[in-house]
């Protein structure tokens, strides 16, 4: 009987190795949910109205989750690109830092907002905000929270620290797959992701790109077996986090 995905037609999981993917992929959506339900809680809490979790990759961070989830905000992709300010790159890279909303502009120590927190140029212009540096097992990385409501004192500043490491523990996981690498995606299944994000269904797809809808599916398929997903919803979400699509 042929098999299709790592599944036989008319059964279940194909194999233990297929069985163990769904499972991590069912932990990782709990880790998201749960990292998203936390991040908005926090931000809430300090009044912020924007929130970014950061992973450090390499030489550059990634985005894992921000205030725009499951979608990337340009605020995101700006931090990301922004190597001046990274705010890992200092001499104790545990100590918070935080900027007024002028971009590339230092304040100076007499308007100095924080006494725990260092004060660097801007990561999110027109935004004050602050970055919180993390690590949890598995890696290190930061949170940003920013905005013109900010209500944070030193005493409040380090207790949202403190429980920014539980939040990046469970967001890093949206972001594990793009730092241990995966399978690379054709530009058939690129395209046929992309599309879905658009919101176009099977059908649609097909009649744009000219194919059968099985072909189609068959393609959506194979990339959400790529991203380790556990459904063309969960697929697409992943890619953007990935900036994989759009």
């Amino acid at each position: 009987m042929a098999r299709h995905n790592g599944y036989t037609q008319g059964e279940g999981p194909a194999s233990t190795g297929s069985a163990n993917r769904e499972a991590t992929s069912l932990h990782d959506v709990e880790a998201i949910v749960e990292a998203v339900r936390l991040a908005r809680t926090l931000a809430s809490q300090a009044g912020a109205a924007f929130y970014g979790v950061f992973a450090d990759h390499a030489s550059q961070p990634v985005i894992c989750i921000d205030s725009e989830f499951p979608k990337v905000s340009a605020t995101s992709r700006r931090i990301c690109t922004a190597d001046d300010a990274w705010p890992r790159r200092q001499a104790r890279p545990l100590d918070p830092v935080w900027w007024h909303g002028e971009a590339g502009n230092r304040t100076d120590a007499g308007s100095r907002r924080f006494i725990l927190a260092r004060a660097i140029a801007a990561l999110t212009p027109n935004l004050p905000g602050i970055a919180l540096p993390v690590y949890c097992r598995s890696g290190s990385g930061f949170v940003v929270f920013a905005g013109h409501g900010l209500t944070l004192d030193d005493a409040a500043l380090c207790e949202l620290h403190r429980r920014c490491f539980p939040l990046f523990a469970a967001a890093r996981s949206v972001a594990q797959a793009h730092v241990n690498g995966f399978d690379a995606l054709s530009s058939r299944e690129v395209q046929c992701l992309q599309l879905t994000a658009d919101g176009r269904t099977s059908e649609e797809i097909a009649a744009q790109l000219g194919l059968s809808v099985h072909t189609v599916n068959r393609y959506l398929a194979a990339s959400t077996q790529k991203l380790n997903a556990v459904s063309r919803v969960h697929a697409v979400a992943k890619a953007m986090r990935m900036s994989i699509v759009e």
